[in-house]
């Protein structure tokens, strides 16, 4: 498990593994696009793309790459299409 994060065990009420796997392939579905709010993620704040952006160009990794200016482009590009949509929606 990666992230520190807990396990959380969902039950799809089928005993029938055809089923019970497309139910959970639906699930996961709804926890990836946000439809169902994952345990433990009250707690965290969404980020908006904006805000990562920024974050992302100041990392000093980042910006010793050679390719900064462009990278930093391509971001600032994207900031503005995507600009205050929460990163997770994206």
């Amino acid at each position: 498990m990666r992230g520190g994060g807990q396990l959380k065990r969902w039950t799809v009420g089928s005993l029938n593994k055809t089923v019970a796997k497309q139910q959970e392939a639906i699930l996961k579905t709804k926890l990836l696009t946000g439809q169902i709010p994952s345990p433990g993620k009250a707690r965290v704040q969404s980020v908006t793309f904006r805000q990562w952006g920024k974050q992302y160009i100041a990392l000093e990794p980042v910006k010793k790459l050679r390719v900064y200016a462009i990278r930093k482009l391509y971001v600032e590009n994207l900031v503005q299409f995507f600009g205050d949509k929460a990163r997770g929606a994206i």
